[in-house]
């Protein structure tokens, strides 16, 4: 069972609105790079795995973005995992939203490739959600 889940850093929201912002540009390595300090920082562990989703799941659009198909759903099939265990939504995060995205993106790629760039999925984040649920 979960631990009680803890109000996020003031400085972590930051990062999150900011990578979202990233994500919604496309410039889904850079998103990364934000998600993926907070992943790996101490005072996050708590929620680890959903972190940890959030990076996988940039990292997974970033493979989609330079056409690398068998990265793509890898990393993306990871990201899933990771985040599938979290309500919708959790600290403002509509994970659903971003399960559901991932889950049709591996879809057309296992159906044709990449081919032409598929819809570039725009962050979920509930706007105006208090990020302490």
């Amino acid at each position: 069972m979960r631990s009680p889940v803890t109000p996020v850093r003031p400085e972590v929201i930051e990062a999150l609105e900011e990578a979202a912002r990233l994500f919604d540009a496309q410039r889904f390595f850079e998103a990364h790079e934000l998600l993926e300090g907070v992943w790996r920082s101490d005072s996050e562990r708590g929620d680890r795995g959903f972190w940890k989703g959030l990076t996988q799941m940039a990292v997974g659009w970033c493979h989609m973005q330079r056409g690398n198909a068998p990265g793509a759903v890898s990393v993306l099939s990871r990201a899933v995992a990771n985040l599938e265990p979290y309500p919708s939504p959790h600290r403002g995060v509509d994970t659903a939203a971003l399960v559901a995205s991932a889950r049709a993106a591996i879809g057309r790629v296992r159906a044709g490739g990449i081919g032409s760039p598929p819809p570039w999925p725009v962050f979920p984040l509930v706007r105006g959600a208090r990020r302490r649920e």
